[in-house]
């Protein structure tokens, strides 16, 4: 069994809170945390409720200064008691996510990842036995992050737009499948439309209030053969133009979406102002186009 006392003041001095478990949320305890002593157990410590927000590992032990030794704010809204392990560590390191790519496994520290595997990326894990602790630099400098035991797929199991207008992709720097999201509430990713929850961008769109929509699609890649002009929401690409397959655009004004069945149905890809020479420059599997929306309502 674990024990932190979280105190008010330096040198343990002021209000105090005893913890001797996982608590998804401090506040309500203290309202700031200015040293920390840990009588037995080890535990992370976070500055944001639901154990989010940047962490902090610390061992038996006193820390009269927290702030000041661990280079943290003076919020502290949950902690979680790291349990004993005794037997076997075992992880598994991915270069992309939902353990996709190459694979480097460790039983043992590593004090630099880059030296030992020739890669510093990761994008997924799997954590077999053992608890564990990540840290962005080497030689367990930086920022660092608890591990335990489970899958870690860099996954988005739900999102809140208070604002605005997004695209997210499933890829980083904007790449793989497009959902767009509206402010408003989207608690688990059917909700978006998505068929993962792998959320590894996003791009805001700006608003366009005011300026008038246009686009130009032509029916070969660099501008070439027939060109269709659209200034409004065409559903079915096919009825109007007689083709679903558009090879280049020129985006003249506005945000468009582009899908690739008709009626606003299949995967989607956001089409901002701009010449695009091919459809592998607004991240089209294909050249099929369905139908096309413009991006407005925010």
């Amino acid at each position: 069994m674990g024990k932190i006392i979280f105190y008010e003041d330096r040198n343990f001095g002021g209000r105090y809170h005893e913890c001797m478990s996982d608590c998804a949320d401090l506040h309500s305890y203290f309202n700031r945390c200015h040293s920390i002593r840990v009588e037995s157990g080890c535990f992370m410590v976070y500055d944001r409720t639901n154990y989010t927000g940047r962490q902090c590992f610390l061992r038996r032990g006193e820390y009269p200064d927290y702030m000041r030794t661990m280079g943290m704010n003076d919020c502290v809204r949950s902690c979680r008691m790291i349990p004993v392990h005794r037997g076997a560590f075992r992880m598994r390191l991915y270069e992309r996510q939902g353990m996709g790519g190459r694979m480097m496994e460790l039983e043992d520290d590593c004090p630099n990842l880059t030296d030992r595997f020739n890669m510093s990326d990761f994008h997924s894990c799997h954590v077999m036995d053992g608890n564990w602790l990540v840290y962005e630099q080497p030689n367990y400098t930086g920022r660092h992050f608890y591990l335990r035991p489970g899958e870690y797929r860099s996954c988005c199991n739900s999102i809140m737009v208070k604002s605005g207008c997004f695209m997210i992709y499933e890829q980083p720097h904007y790449k793989g499948q497009q959902f767009l999201v509206r402010k408003g509430e989207y608690p688990d990713f059917k909700s978006w439309v998505g068929t993962n929850d792998c959320v590894c961008s996003c791009r805001e769109i700006p608003m366009t209030q005011g300026s008038s929509h246009e686009v130009k699609l032509f029916e070969r890649m660099e501008y070439g053969g027939q060109m269709m002009a659209l200034v409004d929401d065409c559903p079915n690409i096919m009825d109007v133009f007689q083709t679903n397959h558009i090879f280049s655009c020129k985006v003249i004004g506005g945000n468009w979406l582009f899908f690739e069945q008709s009626n606003y149905k299949g995967r989607m890809y956001l089409i901002r102002p701009g010449e695009y020479t091919r459809f592998t420059e607004w991240g089209g599997l294909s050249a099929r186009v369905g139908s096309i929306k413009r991006i407005m309502d925010y």
